[in-house]
């Protein structure tokens, strides 16, 4: 495995990951409870969407780096 994928990746997931909290905090200054609860949702999404996306691509970079050898 390459260092330098793995750098990326982690800074990708990261990002996303912030993000998403990012959005999901910033839902309680909102006055309407369903934009509150529509931006959570969101948020919440982008978190569970960047750890799919990181699993995913770790586990790519583990099988092409077997698959090498």
């Amino acid at each position: 495995m390459k260092f330098q994928n793995i750098f990326k990746l982690t800074i990708t997931f990261a990002v996303l990951t912030a993000a998403g909290i990012g959005l999901a905090i910033a839902a309680q200054w909102l006055s309407e409870a369903v934009q509150q609860m529509a931006l959570v949702g969101i948020g919440s999404a982008l978190v569970a969407g960047s750890l799919a996306f990181y699993l995913n691509q770790m586990f790519n970079l583990e099988r092409s780096a077997k698959g090498e050898n």
